[in-house]
């Protein structure tokens, strides 16, 4: 697969992405459910992630916008995960500003990624570029995982923030 199908190729891989990512909103509940905040997370990046590599070594359309599917599937298990992580550990007065430094982030990386995504095709191919961006996207995972595993270890230093419902705020 060269990828060199023109815009049209270019619209239909982002047309299975965001297929992928309405078809997982009713997945994140029970899937969330099975592996908890954590885990969701992880297991979101993870699958992005690796939907782009599965692009990269698609050797059709079809198969890159299979690949594309996977994907989207994750994004709404990644973000709403996130999302209830940083509710669940951030105290109240600081949630806003957490968030806004959170997603504000993820803004700029995705300008940074559209800055560099030009260059990199331009010096290499779509298909490197898809390698580029699933092997950052495992480490990113992998180095997500780490950190989550170290903030549950550290100790409790303030009052135990609760849900909704009047349960304890453990994942």
């Amino acid at each position: 697969m060269t990828l060199v199908a023109g815009p049209v190729a270019v619209g239909v891989l982002l047309a299975a992405a965001a297929a992928g990512l309405l078809a997982g909103l009713p997945l994140v509940r029970p899937i969330g459910r099975r592996l908890g905040v954590t885990g969701a997370i992880v297991a979101g990046f993870a699958v992005m992630a690796t939907g782009n590599l599965l692009t990269a070594a698609a050797p059709w359309l079809m198969a890159a916008f299979a690949a594309q599917v996977l994907r989207g599937l994750a994004i709404p298990l990644a973000d709403s995960h996130v999302t209830t992580y940083l509710q669940r550990t951030t105290p109240p007065e600081m949630l806003g500003r957490v968030l806004a430094n959170v997603y504000g982030g993820v803004g700029v990386a995705a300008a940074v990624g559209y800055l560099l995504g030009g260059p990199v095709l331009d010096a290499t191919s779509p298909r490197t570029a898809f390698v580029i961006v699933g092997c950052g996207g495992l480490a990113g995972a992998a180095i997500t995982a780490v950190l989550l595993r170290r903030a549950r270890r550290q100790p409790d230093t303030g009052p135990r923030q609760r849900h909704r419902d009047g349960s304890p705020g453990r994942f």
